[in-house]
C-alpha cells in the first residue's frame, strides 16, 4: 500500500544558513530509508527495493527517529503509515531528492560533450565542410558537431541569435562588417566548368571557346557567368536551370549538358570518372569564409580550426587517385592550382 503526501510542505522563501555539521546531523541514507518505506507502505517491500534485510532497515528507521526525537511511522493493518511528523519529513525528502536529481543533471550536462552548431551555406563544397568538421573534432575529441544548412541571407542573424556557433559562408564582405562577428578566410577559387566525358570529347574547341552554343545547365543566379561569357565572345545555350548542384551534376552525368561549380570541387566531381574538367574561369571568384559568434566560439579557436582546415584542403588537393588519367597533365595542373588557392 503506497501512501500519498497529504499536505505539501512549503519551503522557506530565503535559504537558511547551513551549519557546518549539517551533513552529520541529518543522515541522508536514513532519510532515503524513510522515503522508501512511505512509498512501499511497509518494511518488507522497502527492504527489497533497497536490497537490505528488514531488520537492518527497521534499525535505520529507529535511529533516524531517535535523531529527530519524534516517531515517523505508526503501525496499521497491512503495514506502516506515516505520522504527522513523518509526512513533514517525507515532504522534505521529496524536495531534497528532486534537488539531488537536478544536481546530477547539471553535472552530467557540464561533463557531456560540447555541442558545436555549424551552419553551412549551400554554396560551400561538401569536402570543405568535411575538412572543417575533421579539424574541429581533432581539436576537441569530445565535441559533438551538429551541421545545419543556413540561407546566406540569414547567416548573420543565425550567429547573433546563437542558432549556430560557426558559419561557413560565401558572404565574406557582408559578414565581415559585423563588429560582433569573428571571421577567418578559408581561401577562394575560380569557377570550374564540367561535362560528361563523351560530351567533352565532342566539343569542337578548347576552353572557353568550347562553351559556345553548348548545352548549359544554369542556375537562377548566373549574372556574373553571363557577363564573363559575353566578354569571351561565347553564346550561352541554357537547357535547364537548377540551383541544386547535385541536380546539375546528375544531369551532366547523363550527358544533358555542362555546368559550373567552384573549382575546389574539381577532384570530388571528377572522382567517379563520369565527369571531366573543361577549364576554370579565374575571374569568377568564390570566396569561402568561416565566421563565429565570439561569445560562443572564440576568435582564437576559429583561427586555429581555419588554419588546420586550409592545411587539410592542401593535402587533399595534392592527393590523386592511382590511375586517374581523366584529365591531361596540363589541365590537371591548372585545376590543382585553382584548388590549392583555397589553402593559401
Amino acid at each position: 500500500m503506497s501512501t500519498a503526501i497529504r499536505t505539501p510542505i512549503p519551503m522557506p522563501l530565503e535559504p537558511r544558513e547551513v551549519p557546518a555539521d549539517a551533513g552529520r546531523r541529518l543522515n541522508y541514507r536514513h532519510l532515503a530509508a524513510v522515503h522508501a518505506v512511505a512509498r512501499a507502505g511497509g518494511l518488507t517491500k522497502a527492504a527489497e527495493a533497497l536490497h537490505l534485510a528488514p531488520p537492518t532497515l527497521s534499525a535505520q528507521i529507529r535511529e533516524f527517529e531517535r535523531t529527530l526525537g519524534v516517531p515517523l511511522f505508526e503501525r496499521v493493518r497491512g503495514g506502516l503509515r506515516p505520522t504527522e511528523a513523518g509526512d513533514v519529513a517525507i515532504g522534505y525528502a521529496e524536495r531534497i531528492f528532486a534537488t539531488g536529481c537536478e544536481l546530477l543533471d547539471a553535472l552530467a550536462q557540464q561533463s557531456s560533450p560540447a555541442a558545436r552548431a555549424v551552419g553551412v551555406c549551400p554554396q560551400i563544397p561538401a569536402r570543405l565542410t568535411a575538412h572543417w568538421v575533421e579539424e574541429m573534432v581533432e581539436r576537441e575529441p569530445d565535441a559533438r558537431v551538429v551541421l545545419c544548412e543556413v540561407d546566406p541571407a540569414e547567416g548573420e542573424r543565425a550567429l547573433r541569435d546563437g542558432k549556430v556557433d560557426v558559419l561557413l559562408t560565401t558572404e565574406a564582405p557582408r559578414i565581415a562588417e559585423e563588429r560582433d562577428v569573428a571571421t577567418e578566410s578559408l581561401g577562394g577559387c575560380g569557377l570550374g566548368f564540367f561535362a560528361r566525358a563523351e560530351l567533352a570529347a565532342a566539343l569542337p574547341a578548347a576552353f572557353p571557346a568550347c562553351l559556345d552554343g553548348s548545352p548549359f545547365l544554369g542556375t537562377s543566379e548566373d549574372a556574373a557567368i553571363d557577363e564573363w561569357l559575353r566578354a569571351q565572345g561565347v553564346r550561352k545555350r541554357v537547357v535547364a536551370v537548377a540551383d541544386s548542384l547535385e541536380v546539375r551534376r546528375s544531369l551532366a552525368a547523363e550527358g544533358r549538358g555542362l555546368f559550373a561549380a567552384p573549382a575546389v570541387m574539381s577532384n570530388a566531381l571528377c572522382a567517379d570518372g563520369d565527369l571531366v574538367w573543361l577549364g576554370t574561369a579565374q575571374a569568377l571568384r568564390t570566396q569561402f569564409t568561416a565566421a563565429s559568434n565570439p561569445d560562443r566560439y572564440g576568435p582564437e579557436q576559429l583561427a586555429e580550426v581555419a588554419s588546420g582546415t586550409r592545411r587539410r584542403v592542401l593535402r587533399s588537393a595534392g592527393a590523386r587517385e592511382p590511375g586517374d588519367e581523366s584529365r591531361p597533365d596540363a589541365a590537371r595542373d591548372e585545376a590543382l592550382e585553382a584548388i590549392t588557392e583555397i589553402s593559401r
